[in-house]
This record gives structure tokens, sequence and C-alpha cells, in this order.
């Protein structure tokens, strides 16, 4: 046996990788309660790849942690570890050492990555209690492209997951949390190419599954994809636009007053300044219609469209109006500049206030269908390719339960999503993702209201004349709109807690936007 399999066989050996587990897991990147203690921890169950490789032994740990933020119960992390000689291992991704031998978090190590994809699609894996591990092809490219390893390369990017590139052919993310069931990154994903035929998504060739040793249980460890050839994201697409639009506005209208651009606007007067974005925002939003009326083509039951009743109605009303108070309560008890107990009271008024103008616009919505929808919509799920979109990442958000992540949905949540991303693009230079106008530039803000109220408005548009299926949205546009502001105000005050309590300093781009949808700006 292997140093590495001694230490994760025995009792003994398992309590002390799991104590060494319970300082280090918190440090990750990926590790979801950052701040919180961890309660509890406990190694579900280890596979331990066939082969050692330079003298490294390989395997993946399925790793349940409980902490403060779980309420009791615990999450599953995957957890790729190696051993390496001491000297070997860097102390960043260390997890344990003896004398001469180190367990080390190997994510990065692009040997684990070759030695887990070669074994785990030539057969099933056996973990340590009977389970197995296997790579499940889900496409004839899939098959032969796996065949090529030789050029592997992780992305060391701070996010949820793990992203690993293989050459010019396959993408895998490596989900780092998970839990039993359908993974919708698969599942839409599989749809939306094989059985949908829509082309501006990633084909899927194969998932990394994990099935228990009573086959009750399945886990989605992570899913390759076809890698697209894309300049770069929707997000830094977006930011590069903007950063061109107010050198343009230096050069021809830095001195306009805001009643001038205001009036221009209102004449249409506004897009060379904008430039080619406002026909790419256009595109986009044809895309994310285009995606809609694939996945309302669904006749399965998973994605068969169900009608939208005035009992979901309320309910999604309901958890909204109890949302606005939460975030309201948070509000007044955080430091934060700009706000205060005052304006607390004054978004609750106002929220309570629009949420019942809602209702009253809204009518019965008998017409509108719920469909499988992406879920955690936005620019930074969209590659930009030379001249389209390509739509990404179909997990839904990541901190919801799977369960909620594979229901049916209006697609005004993506719809709302994309527009607040446009909004908080339009803020980039407030926080120092962009060169802000300073004083080059009279009336900027007025400049910087403009460009997203166009940019919307030309994502809005692409979007409304390019659906094909009937039921996406209201037949009625005044229910059209409520909708949509029923969605947006939800997405706003999910960005306001989550500003609040991670980036203090961003706060002000989610409250402008919930001012704004609440009719206070």
């Amino acid at each position: 046996m292997t140093w590495l399999s001694n230490l994760l066989s025995g009792a003994a050996a398992g309590a002390l990788v799991e104590s060494a587990l319970t300082d280090s897991l918190p440090r990750q990147k990926w590790y979801a309660h950052k701040g919180a203690a961890v309660s509890q921890i406990r190694i579900r169950d280890a596979v331990l790849l066939p082969e050692a490789v330079a003298g490294h032994s390989f395997a993946v740990l399925l790793v349940d942690v409980g902490s403060e933020f779980v309420d009791g119960q615990s999450d599953c992390y995957v957890v790729p570890v190696a051993s390496r000689l001491v000297a070997d291992a860097k102390p960043a991704e260390t997890i344990l050492q003896d004398a001469s031998h180190a367990l080390v978090e190997c994510s990065a190590d692009s040997q684990f990555w070759r030695s887990l994809l070669r074994h785990s699609k030539e057969r099933s894996i056996e973990s340590l209690t009977g389970g197995s591990l296997s790579f499940v092809t889900l496409s004839a490219e899939g098959s032969q492209s796996i065949l090529d390893l030789s050029r592997i390369e992780v992305s060391m990017a701070e996010q949820s997951n793990t992203a690993v590139t293989f050459g010019d052919w396959g993408f895998l993310k490596l989900f780092r949390r998970v839990e039993v069931g359908l993974n919708p990154d698969v599942e839409i994903g599989q749809f939306l190419t094989r059985t949908a035929a829509y082309v501006r998504t990633p084909r899927v060739l194969g998932s990394l599954d994990f099935q228990s040793a009573s086959g009750s249980d399945l886990l989605c460890l992570g899913v390759l994809l076809e890698r697209v050839a894309a300049k770069s994201d929707a997000w830094q697409f977006t930011l590069d636009s903007l950063a061109e639009f107010w050198q343009r506005v230096a050069a021809e209208a830095a001195d306009w007053p805001p009643e001038k651009i205001e009036s221009e606007a209102r004449a249409s007067s506004l897009a060379a300044l904008i430039g080619p974005y406002l026909d790419a925002t256009r595109l986009l939003g044809q895309r994310t219609a285009e995606m809609h009326s694939a996945l309302a083509a669904g006749t399965s039951e998973a994605f068969r469209p169900e009608p939208l009743t005035a009992l979901a109605v309320e309910e999604q009303r309901g958890r909204v109006a109890t949302e606005l108070a939460e975030t309201c309560r948070l509000l007044r008890s955080s430091i934060t500049a700009g706000t205060s107990d005052a304006m607390a009271d004054e978004l609750l008024a106002a929220g309570n206030r629009r949420l019942h103008e809602i209702a009253q616009q809204l009518g019965d919505l008998h017409d509108v269908l719920l469909i499988r929808v992406h879920g955690d919509y936005h620019l930074g799920q969209v590659l930009r390719t030379r001249d389209d979109f390509v739509i990404i990442d179909f997990e839904g958000e990541p901190d919801r339960p799977l369960a909620e992540r594979r229901e049916k949905r209006c697609a005004a949540k993506d719809v709302a999503g994309m527009i607040r991303s446009l909004h908080y693009a339009s803020n980039a230079a407030s926080v120092g993702l962009l060169a802000a106008p300073g004083n080059v530039i009279s009336a900027a803000e007025t400049w910087q209201r403009q460009w997203y109220l166009n940019c919307r408005a030309a994502f809005l548009s692409g979007y409304q004349e390019s659906l094909t299926a009937s039921g996406i949205v209201p037949e009625d546009s005044s229910a059209a709109a409520a909708l949509l502001d029923l969605f947006v105000v939800e997405k706003v005050l999910y960005e306001l807690r989550y500003e609040i309590h991670h980036r203090p300093d961003w706060v002000a781009i989610p409250l402008a936007g919930l001012q704004e949808v609440l009719g206070l700006s």
C-alpha cells in the first residue's frame, strides 16, 4: 500500500486527515462559508486513483462539512489530494505532513487531471466504501477528444468551482460543493445541444459521476464541455466597450449639460457615442430569447412547460416582500457609508407600495408558462466570440439547493439578471474597474444613466423581437413590465445583501438599482 492509501484507511488515519482538513478547508478559495467556523467534518468516501505518477499518488475525497452557517446540516465538498515528499510540497497546498511525506490539495496539478480522466474513462474506479467514480461519455466527440490530454491548464481564478482546460478542445468544471441528483449544468446543457439543437452553448462531452455503493445516490462531480474559442466573457467585453464610450464622450460631448444629454437620448441620437456595443446588446437579447424558446420546447417531465398559477405568483411576491424586510433590517444594522435608518425605512415603505402595485398590474397571468431557465444569468455567464455570444454555466446560483435550481421558473428571472448586470457595468468606474470620468466630463452621472438605459432598451428590444415560443412573457405589456420588475426587485435585494456582507464598498450600486426600480431616483 502507498503512504496515501495507508493515510486514508482505518479510523485513526481518517480522523487525522479530518482534523487537518478542519483547518485547511476554510482557507480554500472555493469554500462557500468563508469566515464561518467548521463545526464538524467527516470524510464520506475516498477514491484512490490506481496508478502513482512520478512517485505521487492521487485520490478524490468527498468531505462532509458542517459550519455555523449551515444550521446543523452539512455540505459535501470534492477535494483532490496527492501525496508528495515534504521537500516537493508547497506550504499553501499542504493539508498535513509527517517526517517524509505530505498530503496536499492537488487541483493545480496537471498530472492529477491526466490520471483522473484516463483511469475513470477506461473503467469505474472503486472507492473505499464500495462506491464508484467514472467518466460518462455523453457524445462521440467526448470519447475521441479525451484521448488528447497533452496540454492541461488549471485556472487559478477566485471562484466556487475549479476550471481546467484541455488543449483547444475541452473545458472541465469540477464542482466543489455537490449534492445528490442531476446537476443542471449537465442536464440543461445536454437538452439544449442534443434535443433542442441550440447552438449558442458549448456541447456537453461528458460528466464525472460518483455512484454510492448502494446505487441510490448519484453525485455529479464535474462536467466536460466543448471548449469555445472566445475573446473574453461578456463582462470584460462590456467594460472595454464602456471605456471606449467614455473616450468618445470626452472627445465629442464632454461639456454637454444634462438637459441636452436627455434630449438627445429621447431623440435616439446617442447610438454613435455608445458605438457597436448597442447592436451587440441587442444581439445578446436575441440569443437570450432563442435560449428561452428552446427551453420552452421541452416535452419530457423535466423540461415540459407548466402554467404559472395565481398561487405561485403570490408566493413569489411574498418571498420578495420577506426579502425586502430582511434586507432593510440588515441595512439598519450594518455600518455602511451612505445608508441610514431613515433610508431603510423609506426603502421598506416604497418597496411594499411597489409590490402592491405589481400585484394589481399582474392580473391572473393565465398566459404565462414556467420553464427551465439559466438561473444565474449575467454578463459573466456569456462568452464573447468574434462577433457573437455563447451562453455558459447552467448550474444556477451555487448557494441554492439543487432541487431549487432545477425548478421551472419565469423566464423573467434571467432577463432581470442580465438587466442588473448591465447596471453593475454602468457603475464600473465607481468601484475602480474603469478609469473614472472625473472632472473631464460634466454631467458624468447623466451620461452613465443614459448608457445603461439605452443598453437596457436594446437588450429588451432584441429579446422581445426574437421570442418564437408563446407563454414566455405575458401578452399584456403592462403585466410583462410588472413581472420583470418583480424579479428585478428580487435580484437587487439579493445583490444588496451580498455587498453588505462581502463588499461594503460596492453597496451603492445595488442601492441605486433598488431606488430606481422603486421609483425613488
